[in-house]
């Protein structure tokens, strides 16, 4: 099928109008520190407070990437596919339509898939479009702990296997891979399944070949290959009447495969993605996508550094701000687990070791001078100070909401107004503290912000 011709474009300077002041603002630094700086980052952090309008941000910042690759998309040598990850289905279908930046919702533009392993049944309207936007949730993509999956899944592998494995309708395959279905509705969904969907021959070839890549493998490993342990596990399928089951380790070990040839699609499926712009949506929900060791951590990293692909993440709470001893979290862990991956380049690993081991030294050594602060070291702490934002500044940008009116509206408008702490104001803070400890008073911050009103 041939790529769609009529296709419309983001209509940039109106989207980005419909923007408060600091959320454009926040747009337009964005937008140069991933695509317009010399060594743009491949990461970037949108650490908004709550309610400040993160999702209008990433909204904007669609529509100037997708401008900014615009006579690429037209000639048809790129297709951009915006990949939208949250924890929550129903919110991943809420936002993924607010983020549509070339049409209404429900335009041809737009595609929803819950999971990454039935791309090979979304693939093709994938393919029609120059534009695509594709959402997924971690608990249903990068999480195979359910081994048996759902029963779609369950479907487009039997068909993807039959003429592989010579499955035909034969009832014990047909059984094996029933797992909680009924079997009527099971038998009447599997026959079925071709008429309501159509399997991508290219990803399904794909899957054939990574799994006799396993099979190779297993084999030389003098392993008791899939193919076998499934002919095996399911003979004892082939005499099931009515109500009768399988003992539990049948059972068990039914899942287990069923698990490995889910596992095997969805790393075929990731490597069938061409993403161009992610967005991680309250990341820290799902945060051990960002360096976990398990199988499913390490393919959604191989999305995350795909060729020339932008990472967004969005979050009002990145990292855990403040943790007591008996936390098993470390707030400063947390962070610079953070950053690290903020910091992290594949494209320039070197730099990129430069930058981590830069940020931990000066953050040290910010420490002992804020222990040892004095009059005379005032200088030196805030520059220090400076090169630490110069790094993180690259990675991260947050706006806070302003309380200081009534109506909390002092944003919709900005002024440039140059207001600085003074020195005198930090040792005053010091003197104040030492006061609230004397009188056993727990918080004095709010009393000294406000003086200088």
């Amino acid at each position: 099928m041939g790529i769609e011709n009529d296709l419309s474009f983001p209509d940039v300077p109106n989207i980005l109008r419909q923007l408060k002041d600091f959320q454009r603002k926040t747009v337009n630094y964005a937008f140069k520190q991933m695509f317009e700086i010399k060594n743009p980052t491949r990461r970037f952090l949108i650490a908004d407070e709550v309610g400040l309008g993160k999702t209008l941000v990433a909204r904007g910042l669609i529509a100037k990437a997708i401008d900014h690759f615009k006579d690429d998309i037209k000639s048809g040598t790129r297709r951009y596919d915006i990949i939208y990850i949250c924890s929550n289905t129903e919110i991943a279908k809420q936002n993924i339509n607010r983020l549509n930046v070339i049409g209404g919702v429900g335009k041809k533009e737009i595609t929803f898939t819950s999971r990454i392993t039935l791309l090979p049944v979304e693939l093709q309207e994938l393919k029609k479009n120059r534009i695509n936007f594709v959402s997924f949730t971690p608990g249903t993509s990068f999480n195979l702990r359910s081994r048996e999956g759902i029963d779609t899944e369950r479907a487009l592998i039997y068909h993807i296997l039959m003429e592989k494995w010579d499955l035909s309708y034969q009832p014990k395959y047909v059984k094996f891979f029933q797992c909680q279905k009924s079997l009527e509705y099971w038998r009447k969904d599997l026959k079925n399944f071709t008429k309501r969907y159509e399997i991508d021959s290219f990803l399904a070839s794909k899957f054939i070949q990574n799994l006799e890549n396993k099979i190779e493998r297993e084999n030389k490993n003098n392993e008791e290959n899939i193919y076998e342990r499934f002919k095996k596990i399911a003979e004892n399928f082939n005499y099931l009447h009515k109500g009768k089951r399988v003992s539990r380790d049948i059972s068990r070990e039914r899942n287990k495969i069923v698990g490995e040839l889910r596992l095997l699609l969805a790393k075929t499926c990731i490597s069938s993605l061409d993403p161009n712009f992610i967005i991680l949506d309250e990341f820290q929900r799902f945060k051990n996508l960002l360096d976990g060791e398990d199988e499913m951590c390490r393919i959604a990293r191989e999305m995350f550094d795909f060729e020339d692909a932008k990472l967004l993440l969005l979050s009002a709470t990145p990292y855990k701000m403040y943790t007591l001893y008996q936390d098993d979290e470390i707030h400063y862990d947390d962070f610079m687990r953070t950053a690290k991956f903020l910091l992290s380049n594949k494209d320039d690993w070197e730099n990129s070791y430069k930058d981590i081991s830069s940020l931990e030294r000066l953050l040290e050594s910010y420490k002992i001078l804020l222990y040892r602060l004095t009059k005379n070291n005032m200088d030196e702490i805030y520059r220090y100070k400076r090169k630490i934002e110069k790094i993180l500044l690259r990675v991260m940008c947050r706006t806070e909401r302003d309380s200081g009116t009534s109506n909390q509206d002092s944003m919709i408008k900005e002024y440039e107004e140059n207001i600085e702490i003074e020195h005198k104001e930090i040792l005053d803070f010091i003197d104040i503290d030492k006061i609230a400890q004397l009188v056993k008073h727990k918080n004095c911050i709010e009393y000294w912000k406000s003086s200088p009103y």
